[in-house]
């Protein structure tokens, strides 16, 4: 055969066969149609042209309806996952009215610097129509859409789109508009234009920028839909179109771009979507409009079928496949309905005649949910009892909802009869709180207040369970008020929940956290297992959008790939829109708030412990809010809100705070009917907890006395000087005073642990430094008194009984030297005590032994710089430099060995902890030593290279 036969033949084998490859699409169907026609509506004949949004955990998509008259509006449904719809009642644009025109092939998105959602489609004056224009509307809701403009003026002759535009499709990127478009010169094919406005359009120079240039296109390409990747370079812009056929059925394609003017068409990964080859099946005769969503799993592609003259909307997808979620009972919409006309005439208005005094209408009743820290329960709280009998009350220093409790009073309201404070355990989870919330409402308010709707105020975390129990019972609710509620979550609960670490400011959160760690510490673990064991809400209060910034690259971490993600409170608000018509949020503006962490990776440390693993805080992102939550998340775009120029507590203390939520339950007043409440500030302060069985009370140099409430006693704003605290015995036993101490930019605890029979007394004078407490405030302690606290600790030891009388024969001998005034054995014997007590920790794997050891630790540290700081300074110089260079040394070695352990993952959770007790105790000691402190740098010192040898020691098993 001659060569050039052989060529001719080898090029019709190479177009056979690429003939005959089978065309398959790369996209996986999920299915038939998704959402489909109804029977007699608008949309009864067709339904085609989706346009998904991802918005505040919905899915919305607004598509193309036509009835059987033949003419095309735009509806609008909601879905929790793209898979299940609810379609809104009605179209939510119209034929337009002026002129008659169809409405169809949509496109929208919510421009955040306006607060508004934009929409731009294709209006015609029938089906079938040549006249096709592009027109811009607007909506503060996605539901009612206003301002509608022609947008898009035919090109001269000779252009081409020529004949026609249609199926706009834009995207906002830095404030700058791009549209493509689809427009016809005898072929349609797809143009780009730019916009600073969204109104008017400048067309790109090189248009048309997309047209058929192989075999799978057939002439005719139309409906562009474009994502953007920020991340990419080549792939920035991404399109998938239509064209009209593939063979004999219309297909869905993709290419991409790097300006979204250039296209690439990647053949080997194309065509996207084709018509079905099941029968029957909605889109066995074609493919057409589609609408995409990029997650980082997975790519979703909502698609027109068409089948017998009719259309639906499916879904395919690239990667994993959507998850179905629980259709929520209920519509996701707000139930509004206009008011119909009066349609009835007037009556004439008859001759007066006297009327008997009319019967007052009862004040419907209203609850106010204050929030976190508010009320207190002693025997929960200090008691760790669960379900008690006992209720939780409000705390007596907490002034905040005072003000708007006493003018509700002036206006008519009584106290437990139609006015009503709610307090609660606000460390448990919000489902848990709801379901109390919703015992008390049934118990008490309903009983008092049969078939009348209820008014409800939250405040803070408060609003948030008030919402919580309203969008369940929105048929008892008359109005709900949320005033600096996190209602779309707050960033500070993250650093305690997912690394256990507590800041050093002194706001509530950081001050409950550390108050949870100080009295439910029993066990040796991470201040983040203790957290997330003992506060739960803290998860429940995360935001529900983007809130972590890599520090590497400055990208937002997005849900897909966190390890912790508040998806309880995104649940909840999908179904906000259901109250909107019952619901206001009033929010704060009077400070820089925390909005977002910049995250680094977490040390092999603290991964090995499971800390922060989604990045670790080192600067906080900040914008307008009330201090505690931004403006942002304590409201919703859709939805009316109040802003106030106030911090957290004055929102609802102050006198503007108070008239607004007067005004929003329409409560006639006037301003002298106002009474404002006060903030509760507690630093500088001291806080006193007592549990029993003793009583606490306190008075200071100025004269002031105070009194406990169930086992707590706050001083805020306390000044410098000296405060007398007084126990008083009602029974016997071992009472733990945990004394805090707060100033302005940290916290300091302490515990003093002892016995006490009834009618006796013990007394504590503490030096209070507002701007820098003390680490021993304690001042009335001599050593004999600190050995009997630590004789009291260690006969608690869940040890044998044989290593506690070993303890306490050490405690006696230096009982014994410090009534003689031998202060230098003594104090060897503490130090005695703190290697027994390392000893006993080689030789157990109790992780509650190891804590109290520790804890035993810290306060024979106390009673030796509180007994011999003051020591002859022969004693001091010679024992501080040696000690310092050999923790020194030790720290370097325990750190390699700790490194190559680390690597080679063959070390334990407790090794690691006890490494970091050791580095803790080692870090205090540099700092004393530099502040020439140097009994304390001596004893710390002592403690870290005990710990940093216990941190290696073979005995703790080699796992983790």
């Amino acid at each position: 055969m001659k060569t050039a036969h052989k060529i001719i033949l080898i090029l019709f084998i190479i177009v056979f066969l690429n003939l005959a490859r089978p065309i398959h699409s790369y996209a996986t169907r999920y299915g038939e149609a998704l959402l489909n026609k109804n029977t007699s509506s608008w949309d009864s004949n067709q339904i085609k042209m989706p346009a998904v949004i991802y918005d505040k955990a919905l899915y919305k998509m607004l598509y193309g309806g036509q009835g059987t008259n033949g003419r095309w509006q735009i509806g609008l449904a909601y879905s929790l996952d793209g898979i299940n719809w609810i379609k809104f009642i009605n179209p939510v644009k119209s034929r337009l009215a002026y002129d008659s025109r169809d409405v169809h092939d949509p496109s929208w998105l919510f421009n955040t610097l306006t607060n508004k959602y934009e929409m731009w489609y294709t209006s015609s004056t029938n089906s079938g129509s040549t006249d096709l224009k592009i027109y811009h509307s607007e909506s503060i809701d996605g539901l009612y859409w206003t301002n509608d403009q022609d947008i898009i003026v035919h090109k001269p002759e000779a252009s081409w789109e020529i004949e026609m535009v249609s199926c706009p499709n834009v995207l906002l990127i830095d404030n700058k508009y791009y549209m493509w478009i689809a427009g016809r010169s005898n072929t349609w094919k797809i143009g780009l234009f730019t916009s600073d406005d969204g109104i008017t359009w400048i067309p790109n120079l090189n248009n048309p920028v997309l047209i058929k240039t192989y075999d799978l296109e057939a002439p005719n390409l139309i409906s562009p839909e474009v994502y953007y990747d920020k991340n990419s370079t080549e792939k920035k812009f991404n399109m998938f179109y239509s064209t009209t056929d593939l063979g004999a059925s219309s297909a869905v394609l993709f290419a991409y771009s790097p300006d979204g003017i250039s296209w690439t068409k990647p053949v080997n990964e194309n065509p996207i979507i084709i018509k079905s080859s099941i029968s029957p099946s909605f889109d066995k005769n074609g493919v057409a409009e589609s609408s995409v969503i990029k997650t980082s799993e997975s790519t979703f592609i909502w698609y027109s079928g068409h089948y017998l003259g009719s259309s639906g909307i499916g879904l395919a997808y690239l990667g994993a496949p959507p998850t179905p979620l629980p259709t929520p009972t209920g519509s996701l919409f707000p139930s509004i309905a206009p008011t119909p006309a009066s349609t009835t005439s007037p009556t004439p208005t008859p001759s007066p005649t006297p009327s008997p005094t009319p019967t007052p209408t009862p004040l419907p009743p209203i609850i106010i949910v204050p929030g976190m820290f508010s009320s207190w329960n002693k025997e929960e709280m200090l008691e760790n009892k669960q379900n008690t009998s006992s209720t939780w009350k409000l705390l007596g220093f907490i002034k905040e909802y005072n003000g708007l409790i006493k003018t509700l009073k002036n206006l008519g309201y009584t106290e437990n009869k139609n006015l009503f404070i709610w307090p609660y355990d606000w460390r448990q989870t919000i489902t848990e709180t709801t379901n109390k919330l919703n015992e008390f409402i049934t118990s008490q308010v309903e009983t008092k207040n049969p078939n009348t709707k209820i008014n409800l105020i939250g405040h803070s975390l408060g609003g948030l369970i008030a919402r919580t129990w309203a969008q369940s019972n929105a048929d008892k609710v008359l109005h709900l008020i949320t005033v600096g509620s996190p209602n779309q979550g707050v960033i500070q609960p993250y650093q305690a929940w997912e690394g256990g670490d507590i800041s050093q400011d002194t706001n509530f959160l950081t001050l409950l956290s550390k108050l949870l760690i100080q009295i439910r510490k029993t066990v040796f673990q991470t201040d983040r297992e203790v957290i997330q064991q003992t506060f739960p809400v803290l998860h429940d209060l995360l935001p529900t959008s983007p809130y972590l910034i890599r520090s590497t690259d400055n990208t937002e971490i997005q849900k897909s790939s966190m390890h912790v993600w508040n998806d309880w409170l995104t649940t909840l608000n999908t179904q906000i829109p259901t109250i909107y018509p019952l619901f206001d949020a009033v929010t704060g503006s009077g400070s820089q708030t925390p909005a977002q962490y910049k995250v680094a990776l977490p040390s092999n440390i603290d991964a090995l412990l499971g800390n922060w693993v989604d990045g670790k805080p080192i600067e906080t992102i900040k914008q307008t809010g009330d201090g505690t939550v931004i403006q942002s998340r304590a409201a919703f775009s859709d939805d009316a809100s109040w802003n106030i120029e106030k911090g957290h507590g004055e929102l609802i203390a102050s006198k503007e705070g108070i008239d607004k939520i007067l005004q929003l339950f329409t409560i006639d007043h006037t301003d002298s009917d106002i009474t404002e409440g006060h903030i509760t500030s507690l630093a500088p302060g001291l806080l006193f907890l007592l549990r029993s069985p003793a009583i606490v009370s306190v008075t200071d140099d100025y004269g002031n006395a105070y009194t406990e409430q169930d086992g707590i006693l706050v001083i805020p704003q306390a000044k410098n000087g000296n405060y007398h605290v007084l126990l008083t015995g009602t029974d016997t036993g071992t009472y733990h005073l945990i004394i805090g101490q707060f100033s302005d930019s940290h916290t300091k605890w302490i515990e003093i642990e002892n016995t006490i029979s009834p009618a006796t007394t013990r007394t504590y004078d503490i030096a209070f430094n507002a701007h820098d407490p003390l680490d021993i405030p304690v001042t009335n302690l001599f050593l004999t008194d600190w050995l009997d606290q630590i004789d009291v600790q260690i006969q608690h030891l869940t040890t044998t009984p044989k290593n506690i009388y070993n303890l306490r024969a050490t405690i006696g001998i230096s009982r014994l030297y410090a009534k003689k005034k031998n202060s230098f054995i003594a104090k060897i014997q503490l130090e005695r005590l703190l290697l027994d007590l390392s000893l006993l920790r080689r030789r157990t794997n109790s992780a509650e032994l190891i804590q109290q050891t520790i804890d035993v630790g810290k306060t024979i540290q106390y009673a030796y710089i509180s007994s011999f700081t003051r020591m002859p300074i022969y004693f001091s110089e010679h024992i501080r430099i040696p000690q310092k260079n050999e923790t020194h040394r030790t720290n370097t070695e325990v750190s390699r060995s700790i490194e190559q352990k680390l690597n080679k993952k063959i070390i334990s959770q407790t090794q690691l902890l006890l490494y970091q007790e050791a580095q803790a105790n080692f870090q205090i000691a540099q700092s004393a030593f530099q502040n020439k402190e140097f009994t304390k740098a001596y004893i710390y010192y002592f403690q870290a290279k005990l710990l940093f040898s216990e941190s290696l020691s073979s005995h703790f098993p080699k796992s983790h």
